[in-house]
């Protein structure tokens, strides 16, 4: 990425954002190195292949202070630096190929005792690096949350999810839950693999029902998982 290309955005008050997993490849120049620090999600047995996507990646331990202050300067450096400040901190569970959750074990322990944690110290990496930078306001897009997160300029919204009604309504359902809890969301991303439904979102913008109707079609069966 380029200074000259950031710059040029933000002479047309354009904002950067960069997406950011927290996936370490086991061909990064960094894997050998954060591995030997102890920087990176353990596996009680088997491989330690957290997923298979483009490559064999393990996610870095957002619980240990060391591994976000190792990602965050290696963030910095990239971005920070040439005037991007906002993130798109993209699986943020964290994700797993398989979810065998007893075998996965963090700087604080078992992934059974306390894995909901990882996306609010995934926030946090971001936070407290931006605020030491002296940035104030901080807010980052996250795609999942736990109790706490909003502390970290957590901003949630739900991820991929399928494009049936059912799902539809179990997304109104969660965000409104979320929003009671305190966690600001912005949900959902319904038109990922299905472009009516794009359709759908922009004629119920525009108020016009009968358009909505009319494209919609006929309503798919309600899912049988409830939501409340």
């Amino acid at each position: 990425m380029t200074d000259a290309m950031v710059a040029e955005l933000k002479a047309m008050n354009v904002e950067l954002m960069v997406s950011i997993w927290p996936t370490v490849d086991k061909r990064c120049a960094n894997y050998d190195d954060m591995l030997t620090k102890g920087l990176l999600i353990r596996t009680d047995r088997g491989i330690r292949t957290a997923m298979n996507i483009e490559g064999e990646t393990v996610h870095y331990d957002a619980t240990n202070r060391e591994a976000r202050d190792y990602v965050w300067q290696i963030s910095k450096q990239n971005y920070y630096s040439k005037g991007i400040k906002l993130f798109w901190l993209d699986e943020a569970e964290p994700e797993y190929s398989v979810y065998d959750f007893d075998n996965y074990r963090y700087h604080l322990g078992s992934n059974l005792s306390i894995g909901n944690i990882y996306p609010k110290c995934y926030a946090q990496t971001y936070f407290e690096g931006m605020t030491a930078a002296g940035q104030s306001n901080v807010v980052n897009l996250l795609r999942c949350a736990w109790a706490g997160s909003q502390k970290y300029g957590a901003l949630v919204w739900s991820g991929d999810i399928a494009s049936s009604w059912g799902v539809f309504r179990c997304q109104l359902a969660a965000g409104l839950n979320m929003g009671m809890a305190g966690t600001f969301i912005i949900f959902c991303v319904i038109c990922y693999r299905n472009s009516t439904y794009q359709s759908i979102l922009q004629a119920y913008r525009g108020g016009q029902p009968t358009l909505v109707a009319s494209m919609a079609g006929t309503p798919r069966k309600r899912d049988s998982a409830s939501c409340s």
